[in-house]
């Protein structure tokens, strides 16, 4: 919404503009109530251009231009400002090196929209050595986490199943990857190392062409990585063994007759029971007969409740006591669950001798 150079809108309004003091262009931008700030370009681009002959290190920046008549004035154009820091995101960008140490942030690089960062010096201490924490398998795959290490942009993973040298695998900024395409039952060892290198962070603002030179916030930070690449220490080594996991009893996630009565696999009732059957009837042989037969026999249950809708309160209602007791195991500690056991022993127990001691009635 702001204007460019020959708008007719230009110094046509009513009142005087904030930002240079002439009179108020039309539109949102324009009169009293004017953001002096011109906005922001865009995130600039960075491309290597380093040479070997003679060695430099260098850093092509570009960027879009912000096309206010402010900043494009043809006898008074704006200007753009280079922002650079070496191995820290910013702000503030504190940068010194470039042009050879002549150069400090921010730049003023005048009316363009591309500059050569030139003769940098990009320097980077060795990282530390990560800790590999866990390689956990499944099917062909080993997926592997370790700690992240301070100034790495980027992390190796070693892995084989004679040598943890066999294979080598750049995996990028992050602290956790899946190594796939590995055979199943054999053992692979795996270590991880850090690279680091030095990183430039760069943004770019824009001034006007006002007397007050009136700037923008800064852009979106870009980032390159550029020079040497050192490596830290490698990791401890973990083993995995890859498998195929097959769950037992193989069963679908669902509840047949449970969701029928309630209406959705995702009621909360559904989900007690089905947590129930996972941690109290799976663990077990009797449990995981039940369940078994239960997957044989529910979706028949199932479908006839579908059929026939009138008969899904009366099973709501059946399922209810099921429902509480699963709450009351998932739920409770084992002290009350014994508890509650003891008292359902002496109450049946009781029951059982009133019955024995029920005089029979005389013929």
């Amino acid at each position: 919404f702001h204007l460019r150079e020959g708008s007719p809108c230009i110094d046509a309004g009513t009142g005087l503009d904030s930002i240079d003091a002439s009179i108020a262009d039309i539109g949102a931008y324009g009169g009293p109530l004017a953001d002096p700030s011109p906005f922001p370009v865009p995130a600039p681009t960075l491309t290597d251009t380093s040479t070997t002959a003679p060695a430099a290190t260098n850093i092509a920046v570009s960027w879009a231009a912000n096309l206010a008549y402010l900043v494009t004035n043809t006898s008074n154009p704006g200007s753009y400002r280079l922002w650079y820091q070496l191995n820290s995101p910013g702000p503030p960008y504190q940068g010194t090196d470039a042009g050879g140490g002549t150069l400090p942030s921010p730049i003023d690089v005048g009316n363009v929209t591309q500059f050569v960062l030139a003769d940098l010096a990009p320097t980077i201490g060795a990282p530390a050595a990560p800790e590999l924490l866990a390689a956990l398998p499944s099917n062909e795959t080993v997926t592997l986490t370790w700690t992240s290490v301070a100034n790495a942009n980027g992390y190796e993973i070693s892995y084989g199943v004679n040598s943890v040298d066999e294979n080598t695998l750049a995996v990028g900024r992050v602290t956790e990857y899946a190594v796939t395409g590995l055979i199943n039952n054999l053992t692979y060892t795996f270590a991880v190392t850090a690279q680091a290198q030095a990183t430039y962070f760069i943004t770019v603002s824009v001034r006007d062409s006002t007397p007050n030179a009136n700037e923008s916030v800064l852009s979106p930070e870009s980032s390159i990585s550029i020079g040497e690449t050192l490596l830290s220490p490698r990791s401890n080594e973990l083993s995995g063994v890859p498998e195929q996991v097959v769950p037992f009893p193989d069963l679908p996630d669902d509840c047949f007759v449970a969701t029928a009565a309630f209406g959705a696999g995702w009621a909360a009732e559904v989900a007690a029971l089905r947590d129930f059957r996972d941690r109290f009837l799976l663990s077990n042989g009797p449990g995981r007969t039940f369940t078994d037969w239960y997957y044989r026999a529910g979706p028949a249950y199932a479908t006839y409740l579908h059929e026939h809708d009138g008969w899904k309160p009366a099973a709501r209602a059946g399922l209810l006591p099921l429902v509480v007791f699963a709450l009351f195991m998932l739920g409770s500690g084992t002290t009350l669950k014994l508890a509650m056991l003891t008292l359902f022993m002496v109450l049946g127990y009781s029951l059982l001798r009133r019955r024995k001691r029920r005089p029979v009635p005389a013929k």
